[in-house]
């Protein structure tokens, strides 16, 4: 029964921590283009960015939802794991 618990809660953690993890390489790609529009002025990476902070910020909830969803994903995944290490095999 309890290989069964560990069954069911293991791709939600699985799930929770690829989503973390995807969200943290967009951001350090966000920051490389950042950093790439010092050489290559055309990229546009920052005013983009900002434009979609500005848009998500005139959202109200919904973007903040959006803004809040990588703390989210990842105390989901901290949760889940805690779940998943105390159950005993």
């Amino acid at each position: 029964m309890q290989t069964l618990k560990k069954i069911i809660v293991f791709p939600f953690m699985a799930y929770f921590f690829l989503v973390h993890v995807s969200l943290i390489v967009i951001l350090i790609l966000v920051y490389f283009g950042i950093l790439g529009e010092i050489f290559f002025p055309q990229l546009y990476v920052l005013e983009n960015f900002l434009e979609l902070l500005n848009t998500l910020g005139a959202e109200g909830i919904i973007g903040l939802l959006v803004i809040a969803q990588f703390f989210i994903n990842y105390y989901l995944f901290i949760f889940t794991r805690r779940i998943y290490k105390n159950i005993k095999t």
